[in-house]
């Protein structure tokens, strides 16, 4: 358990040192409640397993960023509080 931990968490590290390091990537504008909502939806089928729910309330705002690497990035978290 505690290896599994610790390889997510290196996953994790190494995910955020490439958004850090990748100034060339494409980044756009991108909407922080469409963001968390394709997160949950993408997420729901292992929210039913477990018999979890998700809920945020937040401030809907724009980020300039990486679609995909700021979806990996936040659907590792959401996917280790699942599992944890």
């Amino acid at each position: 358990r505690n290896v599994n931990k610790l390889h997510v968490l290196v996953v994790d590290l190494l995910t955020l040192s490439r958004l850090d390091a990748s100034a060339e990537t494409a980044k756009e504008e991108l909407g922080t409640e469409e963001l968390t909502q394709e997160i949950v939806q993408s997420l729901s089928f292992s929210l039913k397993n477990k018999r979890q729910e998700i809920s945020c309330s937040l401030v809907a705002s724009v980020v300039f960023a990486n679609r995909l690497l700021v979806l990996q990035v936040l659907s590792n978290l959401v996917e280790n509080a699942i599992k944890y």
